[in-house]
Parts: structure tokens; C-alpha cells; sequence
């Protein structure tokens, strides 16, 4: 884990916005990492002002609705047997400068995960190796890998094992893919 990742979950778990799923192991690291905690502390030393001289706000009504309309949502779509990601609900999160990823879906037994990825033009990824296979559907805008130019539609399958070279979008793009949870998690 980079100081920077470090930095960033730290911060995530101060403001409490640490994914769900990553809040075990942090916990883990915290206990045992004395670095780790001073980092937690600068940022609650950091954070601290914001708290001071703040009014509880009941939210409208409205708010509320919208809130009970999600949970049922999401209540008979888990009955139905199904995941739905609305494209206008989505919230997508940074994954490198100038990428956002939007997790679909985690399936923690077979340690796979599906997303999108967005890269905004002139977005690079760094070459990198895949420990598992990872499928990749270009959706929209374009893609290089390496010296392969991809346009939409082109489906691409990295190798278990395999080194994949960097990754450009010139003009931007919008990805789908399928592949092991360490991949973009």
C-alpha cells in the first residue's frame, strides 16, 4: 500500500466513509500500526473544527422520502434475485487521476467483482500484472492498450498471469469490466 492509500483510507475512516468492505482489515492494520494511527490522529486533529459550533438540521421531508423509496427499492430488488445499478443513482469514485470507477457488483466466494471504469481524456493507467483473468468490453469513446487501438465494442481478455501494458484514452472513455476483487478494489 502506497503513503498515499494510506493517507487517503485514514481519511476515509475519520470521516467515516471507508467502504464497507475495507473497515475489517483497517481495523486490523490499525491496532498493530503505530504509523496508521498517527495518521488517524492527524486527521482527526484536522477534522476537529468542523464540529465545533454545529446545529442539528432535520432534513425535509422529502429527503426521507427518497431515502424509503431507496431501502424498498433495493428490498425487492434483492427478492427479485437481482442487482440494479440506475444510471442516475450512480456514485462514481476516484481510482487514479483523471479515472473513476463505479463498482456493479462483489462476489466475495469467487473473489470476483464487475465495474465500470471512466477515463476522462488524456487518462493513462499504468502498466500491471493480472493475477486473474479480467474481461474488458470498451463501452464508449477510446482505448489503448499498449499499441492495440480499441473502439466501441471491442472485447478484450487479459490472461491470468498476463503483464498488461498502459493503458491511454486519447478522447475518453467508459469501460466495463469483469475481474478478481484485488484488480480495482
Amino acid at each position: 500500500m502506497t503513503d498515499e492509500e494510506r493517507e487517503l483510507l485514514a481519511a476515509e475512516h475519520v470521516l467515516g466513509t471507508l467502504e464497507t468492505d475495507r473497515r475489517p482489515a483497517f481495523a486490523e492494520a490499525l491496532e498493530h500500526d503505530e504509523a496508521l494511527q498517527a495518521l488517524v490522529a492527524e486527521w482527526q486533529a484536522r477534522l476537529a473544527p468542523l464540529e465545533q459550533g454545529q446545529i442539528a438540521i432535520e432534513p425535509p421531508a422529502r429527503v426521507w422520502e427518497a431515502l424509503q423509496h431507496s431501502i424498498d427499492h433495493a428490498t425487492a430488488e434483492d427478492a427479485a434475485g437481482m442487482v440494479l445499478v440506475r444510471a442516475g443513482e450512480r456514485r462514481w469514485r476516484r481510482f487514479a487521476p483523471g479515472v473513476r470507477w463505479l463498482p456493479l457488483h462483489r462476489d466475495q466466494g469467487a473473489r470476483r467483482q464487475s465495474f465500470l471504469l471512466r477515463l476522462a481524456p488524456g487518462a493513462r493507467l499504468p502498466a500491471h500484472d493480472h493475477t486473474a483473468a479480467e474481461e474488458c468490453l470498451l463501452l464508449e469513446g477510446d482505448l489503448r492498450i499498449g499499441d492495440v487501438c480499441c473502439a466501441p465494442g471491442d472485447y478484450v481478455l487479459a490472461a491470468a498471469g498476463s503483464d498488461h501494458p498502459d493503458i491511454v484514452s486519447d478522447g475518453g472513455a467508459v469501460v466495463y469490466i469483469s475481474g478478481d476483487l484485488g484488480e480495482a478494489a
